[in-house]
């Protein structure tokens, strides 16, 4: 509990300064490079790399502590000349990558000048232009961003198939669309689990997603790293069990054990999301936990009750299908707020910079859409429990409604999900 109230050392941490400086010219080689920054930096989370006058590119030795816990300091090499190009990078816990840049030049010829010390900079022009790293990007933002809403969508309906498999109409997930759907978000979060594996293998090495393939020998080098992994293998394993299990007589058996894998798979994620980032990170994994369940029972049973469950079931059965899920969405729907409002005063600790901050506008922007969520389905609930006379005219009826509404709060869903994916790497800014 002594984390209670403290940043994670590293959420989003900015550069401050560094010496050598960029643009500095000196007259004799540093022997190190020493970088500040805003706030406390773990020694695991830092490297570096250089460039020297001809071209050629090499990785630092591992930082080592300075002075004060912001700062860190990397060895350089002997005999350095010329234009030199350094740039450090920072890997979050929650797999965020923060990298910059310095460029200075060592002119020995500066030495002869009157007066100027030899470790001292002069203010004369760099004697060549200092070498410059290729940024590649693995992968542009709205690709990242569509891969996250892929895997949160088929997370959330992963969830749903089970929660309706155990509280609202067994035989589920032994349905064909059901088994069908169950094999699509299980390959879904696979490929999308490989791909930002490889983004995030991309981003540490500054390589492209193809060139990360030959980095997966360290998919676990880092806890971000080592999560990302983690959801992917467990992703294999909801696969295997939507090929392999689903058909089998003991369906409590069978959701027990998707329940178990996605579990891991939420895991994971909240480690590589902003669920240990900013205040009270014990709480963070926890809650982010808690949320996704409640989601995958309101939005995800919500989703597999209007695709699979009602289409198979004659209308007395859907209305029956509509109640019980009610009854469970009742009990989600406050867990998803409670949650929901942990997250926020983690995340901003105040109403102020919800508006301030582009992560708090986005923020209010979701919550607004949920509440518009909210509406619909307090109205369905309003319907799902007024007494029906017993005509199948009417029954017929209240079944279109019913569902109208769902695929309405299903749409609603949509956004809030997308806007999910988004606010992962919005910043605090």
């Amino acid at each position: 509990m002594a984390g209670l109230g403290a940043d994670v050392a590293l959420a989003h941490n900015s550069y401050d300064s560094s010496s050598p400086a960029d643009g500095e010219v000196l007259t004799a080689p540093p022997a190190e490079w020493v970088v500040t920054f805003a706030k406390d930096v773990p020694l695991e989370s830092a490297s570096a790399e250089i460039i020297t006058a001809d071209g050629v590119r090499a990785d630092l030795p591992p930082a080592v502590a300075g002075p004060q816990a912001n700062i860190i300091r990397f060895a350089l090499p002997a005999a350095l000349s010329g234009p030199v190009g350094l740039r450090w990078k920072l890997v979050s816990e929650d797999g965020h990558v923060v990298s910059g840049r310095v460029a200075f030049t060592i002119d020995a010829a500066a030495a002869a000048t009157p007066g100027v010390a030899v470790t001292t900079p002069v203010a004369v022009e760099p004697v060549a232009t200092p070498p410059s790293f290729d940024d590649t990007n693995p992968a542009p933002e709205p690709v990242r961003w569509f891969v996250r809403l892929a895997v949160y969508a088929a997370l959330l309906l992963a969830g749903g198939l089970v929660m309706s498999e155990l509280l609202v109409a067994q035989g589920t997930l032994r349905s064909a669309r059901g088994g069908l759907l169950l094999r699509v978000a299980g390959g879904t979060l696979a490929v999308g689990s490989l791909i930002q594996l490889l983004v995030l293998l991309g981003d540490i090495h500054g390589t492209s997603i193809f060139g990360a393939i030959g980095k997966l020998g360290d998919a676990f080098d880092s806890t971000a790293l080592g999560m990302t992994t983690l959801r992917m293998l467990a992703s294999l394993a909801i696969l295997w069990a939507a090929f392999t299990r689903v058909d089998e007589a003991d369906e409590e058996r069978v959701s027990k054990l998707l329940i178990g894998l996605l579990g891991i798979f939420a895991l994971g994620l909240a480690y590589t999301s902003h669920s240990r980032s900013r205040a009270w990170p014990v709480l963070g994994v926890p809650a982010d936990l808690a949320h996704t369940a409640a989601v995958a029972v309101w939005l995800g049973g919500l989703a597999v009750l209007v695709s699979v469950v009602v289409p198979l079931v004659d209308d007395r059965d859907a209305l029956e299908s509509f109640r019980r899920f009610g009854r469970a969405a009742t009990v989600a729907v406050p867990v998803i707020v409670g949650t929901g409002v942990v997250q926020t005063l983690r995340l901003h600790g105040g109403i102020t910079t919800l508006f301030s901050q582009s992560h708090g506008r986005l923020l209010l922007v979701k919550l607004l859409v949920v509440v518009a969520m909210l509406a619909v389905a307090n109205k369905s609930r309003q319907l799902n429990l007024r007494r029906l006379a017993d005509e199948p005219a009417r029954i017929a009826s209240r079944r279109r409604q019913l569902t109208q509404a769902g695929l309405t709060e299903c749409a609603i869903g949509g956004v809030i999900v997308a806007l999910t994916a988004a606010l992962v790497t919005s910043n605090f800014g």
